[in-house]
């Protein structure tokens, strides 16, 4: 089974509350980029938790996990997903380690959640 984490500005939550849409995450306005620099340290965080930059094409930085090749790191503008085989613990665990800070919110597009 895949497993899927994605991260958000916390913009794109408080959107979410006021309009909960079936649609919401395809009007491409509902999805607030990253601030200035948020990307940068983003894909810093990565490489320094053990991710591989292997590919970055017209604004997009895809990364493997350097332990397991079944973890799957894309980074945009405006949003990081986590993606995994077989495994969602890590992608939990990782997740969270790269967020660290109040302008970062997680969604769990399988439960429908927020944390």
């Amino acid at each position: 089974m895949c497993y899927e984490i994605l991260i958000y500005n916390v913009a794109v939550r408080r959107k979410f509350k006021k309009n909960k849409t079936l649609d919401f995450f395809d009007d491409h306005e509902n999805i607030v980029p990253f601030r200035k620099n948020k990307k940068e340290e983003l894909k810093n965080k990565l490489i320094n938790s053990g991710y591989k930059e292997i590919c970055e094409r017209n604004g997009i930085v895809s990364f493997e996990y350097l332990n397991d090749d079944s973890e799957m790191v894309t980074l945009t503008n405006k949003f990081l997903q986590f993606k995994s085989i077989g495994n969602s613990d890590i992608i939990y665990k990782l997740s969270k380690e790269i967020i660290g800070d109040k302008l970062l919110t997680r969604y769990d597009p399988h439960l429908g959640s927020w944390d």
